[in-house]
Order: structure tokens, then sequence, then C-alpha cells
């Protein structure tokens, strides 16, 4: 409480005194209570006086903050395939009814396979398909910082199939580590396919590689076979040999495409006598064999990064090629290209445009701090931009109501600005915004991305520069190029046909992996061509094997719907989708291939669980051996429970107490004084 309240209150006991002086001496006569009335006269209008004042009272509340105790299991299927599903309940048992331990520390429960998840109950079933040690090591980083206690018990068997290297985390992760370590760290014989390389798509009548890895386990000369099968027969064998000094090879294979579609392979490694896992001496492949091939020019007179990174965000679709001409280039090869992007026209470009006008070629317009904007306004009739000369940094925002394409959930508003015209945009012709222009956060009525149809002829048109930072962007969000890539690859798709849009569109792969998420997205538009979210959409799945049938309803999912198989079983699957009223039904196909990642591994991942470990001053303890590990913990001067003290500033007036007590006052003083005749 601060001196100058103080002297308020001195002066408000001072004014309170006077008034019940005045009341009691001076305007009412002597009674033998007087000094009754004037307490009570006085403490109500001081309190009275104070609450005026309001002073501001501070209260420190002591506590004590148990250091957490971070448990992250592994509930991935290799731990169950490895057998140790029981011995990690077992484990989770022991610490959940250790009382020296609980009274130490604050137990806080983890599963995390592909993600990371707050254990609730039944949650461990160990059937993930893939872990990812490094994400959930990461993510517990970001809940649990330095500021906080709060060691990772990290119960897995070390063993990741994507995602970083969990060692190269270690300068981030800012807790202790101790890995309990589960399965078998004896070494076998083992042959095992460690990685296989293939594109997705071939052309017909040519030859596509496969690249493959393959890694022996054993100290001790050995030669096997290798084979590619198609349909139960050997389309390639070659003999590979081991020795103690040379355990990897890598072996590339030539395969013909003859046959147009999806064609499925698996490579197998013969298996050895003695061998105990065999399930990672073959894998699966498949390539989607095609007979024409996309061919789109990037037409520049400038150089810029914008360009690199277009040409390899669409070619990483295989059927899809990319050359980047000068206009007069491309005049000369124009016959060879289906699609054309021109970057930053100007009046150099007119014969380009007057081309592709005549002939009919979809194109994508990029913009920014070169193009000439007169010279656009006048080639062009779906938009135009009243020039400034003047340029602005402006972010991405999605439009929740775009319907032309089905595009994946991007974080558009943390990818960098681009660099566009200042200026207002008018839209012409039949056109739908994809990306709104976005400074300091206020959304503008300005295109950033646009999509525009005039009969059978499609455009889209990007009014800024630099789009090649959005793809590093992506990367660092994703820790892959696939998202970014894929919605380049939407809309050259889009430009890529010039058919009517279907009301009924459902976006999904010719095939998948074992362990990849099977997401199959749909969309349905009324005759408007607007979203219809009340539709209720059923796919009806076909097993080919089995001839089983099975109607699944799709959820609805912001603006598309989807539909989550995973839980499939590798298979051919037909598949039809139907609208509410089976006015739109849509076919399709897919085949989900046999592999299980989290059965390529047989031993405990030692020597990068005693890693992380030793980085992160923890240490590591094999599950059999948990009681040591709790008894090292309760040890350990680090965590010790730390007394803390908050201070609270609370105004007096919030104090409920004192207004019953001024009421009290001054209902004793009236009834004192109709006791005594003085009312």
């Amino acid at each position: 409480m601060s001196s100058e309240t103080l002297v308020y209150i001195f002066i408000a006991a001072i004014i309170a005194l006077l008034a019940a002086l005045f009341q009691y001496t001076y305007k009412t006569k002597k009674t033998p209570m007087r000094s009754v009335f004037i307490t009570l006269r006085f403490l109500s209008v001081l309190l009275l006086l104070i609450l005026l004042i309001n002073p501001k009272i501070d209260k420190t509340i002591v506590f004590e903050v148990k250091p957490n105790l971070v448990i992250a299991i592994d509930n991935s299927a290799s731990i169950d395939y490895l057998n140790e599903n029981d011995k990690v309940t077992k484990v989770i048992t022991k610490l959940s009814e250790h009382d020296t331990l609980n009274d130490m520390f604050d137990l806080q429960f983890y599963e995390f396979s592909k993600d990371l998840n707050k254990i609730e109950s039944d949650t461990l079933k160990f059937k993930g398909r893939q872990t990812n040690i490094s994400k959930a090591l990461r993510q517990l980083n970001q809940i649990y910082d330095r500021d906080v206690i709060a060691p990772i018990m990290l119960i897995t068997d070390g063993n990741q199939t994507f995602g970083y290297d969990y060692n190269k985390n270690d300068k981030s992760i800012q807790q202790p580590v101790y890995p309990i370590m589960l399965g078998d760290t004896a070494t076998y014989v083992d042959l095992k396919i460690q990685q296989l390389n293939v594109n997705k798509y071939a052309f017909l009548k040519n030859k596509f590689p496969v690249e493959m890895f393959i890694g022996f386990n054993g100290r001790r000369d050995l030669t096997t076979s290798l084979k590619i099968y198609s349909n139960d027969k050997v389309v390639y064998s070659k003999p590979v040999n081991f020795s103690k000094n040379q355990t990897t090879k890598t072996i590339t294979a030539y395969l013909s495409a003859n046959n147009i579609g999806l064609n499925t392979y698996y490579a197998k490694l013969d298996i050895l006598n003695n061998e105990k896992n065999i399930t990672n001496n073959n894998k699966p492949f498949a390539i989607e064999v095609i007979d024409q091939r996309t061919n789109i020019v990037i037409v520049s007179d400038k150089s810029h990064p914008d360009l690199g990174m277009l040409k390899k965000a669409i070619e990483r679709n295989e059927q899809r090629s990319v050359s980047i001409l000068t206009p007069i280039e491309f005049l000369d090869n124009s016959k060879n290209f289906q699609l054309a992007i021109i970057y930053q026209p100007s009046s150099v470009y007119r014969d380009t445009f007057l081309h592709l006008e005549r002939a009919g070629i979809n194109t994508m317009v990029i913009t920014g701090a070169q193009t000439e904007w007169a010279f656009l306004n006048q080639v062009q009739a779906n938009y135009s931009v009243n020039p400034t000369s003047q340029f602005e940094n402006y972010q991405a925002l999605l439009n929740s109501n775009f319907r032309s394409f089905i595009i994946d959930e991007i974080d558009f508003e943390s990818f960098p600005p681009l660099l566009s015209e200042f200026g207002e945009t008018n839209l012409k012709s039949n056109s739908e915004v994809l990306l709104y222009k976005t400074v300091n956060g206020l959304t503008l009525d300005s295109p950033l991305l646009l999509v525009s149809e005039s009969g059978l002829s499609r455009e889209v048109v990007l009014f800024g520069e630099n789009i090649w930072k959005w793809r590093v962007q992506s990367f660092l969000n994703t820790e892959s190029f696939e998202q970014f890539d894929k919605f380049i690859g939407n809309i050259i798709q889009y430009l890529s046909t010039n058919n009517i849009r279907n009301r009924l569109q459902v976006d999904f792969e010719s095939f998948y992996v074992g362990n990849d998420n099977i997401i199959i997205k749909a969309q349905y538009f009324n005759s408007n061509y607007e979203f219809d979210s009340k539709d209720n959409l059923t796919m009806t799945l076909s097993n080919l094997s089995t001839n089983e049938k099975l109607t699944i309803p799709f959820i609805l999912k912001n603006d598309y719907y989807q539909i989550d198989l995973s839980a499939l079983e590798p298979n051919t699957y037909n598949f039809q989708v139907n609208s509410n009223n089976n006015e739109f039904t849509e076919l399709g196909s897919f085949e989900i291939l046999p592999f299980d990642v989290e059965k390529q591994f047989l031993n405990t991942n030692v020597v990068k669980l005693k890693k992380i470990a030793n980085q992160t001053n923890g240490a590591n303890y094999f599950a059999n051996n948990i009681d040591g590990f709790i008894q090292d913990l309760i040890l350990d001067k680090r965590y010790k429970t730390v007394q803390k003290s908050m201070k609270n500033i609370v105004p007096l007036i919030d104090q409920k107490f004192i207004l019953a007590l001024i009421v009290l006052c001054l209902a004793l003083e009236w009834f004192g004084r109709k006791y005594n005749g003085l009312i």
C-alpha cells in the first residue's frame, strides 16, 4: 500500500471522527450510550470513505510445484510385433503405483506413433502404422519449455520409420531424455531391402529404373539372389554377394513398361535358413504406365528463382515435362506444348499471347515488379489492374468458398509475402478467387491468385512474384515439399483439361502403400456450381478378391467431404461415390500394396537411444530395469519440488465482508437510537 493511500485513509479517519462527534455532541442530547453511537458512526463513515479510496492490498500465496515426469510411449505396431506390449503395460502400472515417485513428480502420460497424443482410456493398442520419434520429442519440447522441470521418459524400441533423425534434434531438446529400451538387442543374421526408390509414372514402351538398397547383418560371406516379380512371374533376377567387409549393396534394375495402367511388383531376397525376420526380405512397389505426357512451357525473358521452383514442383509428377524458353524460342517450338506459364509479361510477349489465343492453349500468368500492366490489360479481357508503379508485399488468405478444384489444408497465412503491384484489380469475366491479398492482417477485396473460365478456355493468374519462398516455407512447416507441389499440381491439372466441370469431384490416387494414410476427398456442387454442404455422399467399396461390399458415408470437413480408408487390408478395390439422390455418380479404383514398415525391424536401436540420452544429459535403461530408473530419478538432485509464490493485488472494494460490516454498524446504531428514543 502506497504512502499516498495511507494519507488518504488518515484524512478519512479524521473526517469520520468529526462526523461522529458532530452528530452526537452537537446535534444530539447527551445519552448513556453516546460513546457507543460515536464508535458505530465513526466506523460506518470510515469504512464508506475507505471503499471510495479503494486501496489495493497485496496478497502473497505460497505454493509448491512438483517437477513433471513426461512418459512418452511408443504406440506403433512394431512394439506388438516385438511382443513387448505386455512389458509396456507392466512398466506403466509400476510407475503409476509407485508412491514415492508420485509424491515427487507429476506424471504426464503421452503416446505416439505418427503423432503425439495424451493418453486416454484404452489408448494403447499398438496399431500405429508409422513411428516419428523426432516429431514427438519436438512437440514435447514445445509443451515443456526450459522454464519447466520435465524429464522425458521415452519408452520405445528406437526405430523410426519417417521424419527427421531424432538424434539431429538434440540441441533443441531442453529436457533430459531417458530412453526405456524395448525389444531384442541380440544380433541375428538378417537380409533386408532397406529402401526402394521408383518413379510413380512411366511411359509406354520405355524402361524405368528401380533403385534398391540392400543390407546384410552378419559376419560371414554370403551369396543370395534378388528377384523382382510381376503377377508371380520373375521379370528381373540378379545374384548378390555380401562379405563381412561389405554389408550393403545398391542395385538398379531397369524394367519395361509394356502395359498401360497400374502395374504392381515386389522385390524379394531369398530367405536364409536361420533368418528370424523374413518380413523385410521383400518390398512391394507399383508404377502407373501412361501413353502420353503433358509438355508445359514456362515463357520468360528474365532470370528468377520462381522459374526453377515451378519446374521442380511441376515435374514431381512424372506425367509432366517443363521447358523454360524465351518468347522467341517458344514461337519456334510452340507445337510441342499443351500448356503455357507466362512469367512477368511485357510488350515483348505480344506475339506469344496472340499465338496462345489462336491455339486455344490454357495459360497461367505470373506477374510481379517487372510486369507491364498497360500491355497485359490490353492483350486479355479477364482482368485488369490500375498500375501505380508502386509495390507492396502481400500475404495470402485462402478463399473458403473456392470451388473450381479441391485444395488441401495448407497454412497459406504462414507463407512469406509476395511482391505485387499496388493498385485496384478489376475482374471482367467468369472468375473465382482462390487466394485473397492481406496486409498486416487486413484482408483486401483483391485477388492474389485468380482462376478464370471463358467457354472452354481456362486461365490462372498469380498477382505476385517470389512464390519460390512458399515452397521453402511449406517444407519448413511439413518437413516435405509434397503438400506444396500437390497444390501446384492441382493448378496444372485444372489447366490441363477443358472438360466441363463435374458437379461431383473425387480426389484419389491409383495406388497406396500399406502404411499410407488413405484419405479420399470429394466435393459436390449445386446447379450454380456452389459447394453443397448439405448433401450426404456415400462410397460403395468392393473388394475384388472377396467380392465383399461396404458402404461408407463421407464426413464433411471444412469445404470438402472426406473419408478415411486407412484401416483397409491390402487389396484391389473398386468404388462408386453417389450423391444422396443418386443423381451424380463417380467411379474409380485403387490398389493398396501389402507393406508394413513397422515389421522391418528386429532389434532395438540401442545406438541412437544411447546417443539421445547422452546428448540431453539423461540416461538409458532397459525395460526390465525399471526399478533402477525409478531409484536414479528419485535420487537425482535436479528434480526437486520448487516453492513458488504468487503476489496478487486485490482491490479492497472486492471484499464483501466490509460491506456487511458497514450494514452491521448502521443497523446497530439505528436500533440503539430507536431504543433510546432518539428517533
